[in-house]
């Protein structure tokens, strides 16, 4: 088998392993808030850890703590964007680990994306439905929680494929140290240990010596 049908059975294998968490994130998210719109009143807040966490229906316009809320439009298109970016890095990357991080933050993308191309005021302006009460500090969604994960997995991921040199600088100068011992000797130090020429007699020389003995 050729390197490139190698290749190419390689990114289908990352492909499918993307796409299997992608969906899995994807009907998590949504079915959790066709849930939470069937269930919830806004602004009722039910607890589900203590007060720690609570269960209260919000419509939010923004991104995460509703930042931005007077520009839907803007994060709407910014999804896209980051869509593109996480292909990229999928076509990219080779390990089957780093297509599963993609692919549950492209399910958590998407997830919030359907609310805002299909949820109320209007098409690529809805509000993302957020039910997930973090103690008031903010509230969020499914979709944001397999992100939280996904982004976590990526940065590991990334991690783990940086050069050991690079994970832990303080190795660099003991082995830079190495590697300078290990450098071949100079040509001085090859000259002492070069052995000493041997010295030619003439040959007018050795036939005189020679006539004189005769």
């Amino acid at each position: 088998m050729s390197g490139a049908r190698r290749l190419g059975a390689s990114l289908r294998g990352r492909i499918g392993v993307c796409a299997i968490l992608a969906i899995f994130v994807i009907l998590s998210d949504q079915v959790t808030k066709a849930w939470a719109l069937d269930s919830l009143h806004n602004g009722r807040q039910i607890p589900l850890l203590g007060d720690f966490i609570t269960l209260q229906l919000v419509h939010n316009p923004g991104a995460a703590f509703s930042l931005g809320a007077s520009t839907t439009w803007f994060f709407t298109l910014l999804a896209f964007v980051i869509l593109a970016l996480l292909a990229y890095g999928l076509w990219r990357m080779n390990s089957a680990s780093s297509a599963g991080a993609i692919g549950l933050l492209m399910g958590g993308a998407i997830g919030n994306l359907i609310d805002r191309l299909s949820q109320p005021p209007s098409f690529g302006q809805g509000h993302v439905i957020d039910f997930i009460n973090y103690t008031d500090f903010f509230v969020g969604n499914i979709a944001d929680i397999w992100i939280v994960i996904g982004a976590a997995w990526l940065a590991w991921e990334l991690m783990r494929s940086l050069p050991e040199e690079e994970q832990n600088p303080a190795l660099a100068a003991p082995l830079s140290g190495l590697e300078s011992e290990a450098e071949p000797r100079d040509d001085a130090d090859d000259a002492d240990d070069a052995p000493a020429p041997q010295t030619q007699v003439p040959t007018d020389v050795l036939e005189a010596e020679v006539t004189a003995h005769e």
